[in-house]
């Protein structure tokens, strides 16, 4: 039998955000941007999340030259590729019509020990609309 593990891993999600939704007040913004972040990252797992997430945050851009404002708390190189290339849409939109958000939080997957590496595992998506 094989021992299974909580294993607590950071994800990031990047995903197109309405200007409606831009224009809201932080607090609600935020919060119309939680279930986005959740669904995809649910959507793309292979592995069985445990619980809500944790610790989220969430970053906005409005122009391609926000990308510079933006903290990432894991800053690998496909980390931020994610970012620059939805940065980089941005260019490609009339201002003021598109926010992108950069969610990121703590997710607690089950995993079995043998497979555990420590690796990060990154969630990316751009919406389509971008």
């Amino acid at each position: 039998m094989s021992d299974i593990v909580r294993d607590p891993t950071d994800e990031l999600v990047v995903f197109a955000v309405p200007q409606e939704a831009m224009q809201l007040r932080p607090d609600l913004r935020d919060d119309y941007c939680y279930w986005p972040m959740v669904s995809t990252i649910a959507a793309q797992s292979p592995l069985p999340l445990l619980g809500p997430v944790h610790e989220p945050t969430y970053q906005y851009m409005t122009r391609p030259d926000d990308l510079h404002g933006i903290e990432l708390r894991h800053p690998c190189a496909r980390c931020r590729a994610s970012v620059e290339r939805a940065a980089q849409a941005l260019a490609g939109v009339e201002p003021g019509t598109l926010g992108i958000c950069v969610a990121q939080c703590v997710v607690v997957y089950l995993r079995d020990i043998q497979t555990l590496d420590g690796r990060f595992s990154p969630i990316m998506r751009l919406a389509d609309t971008v």
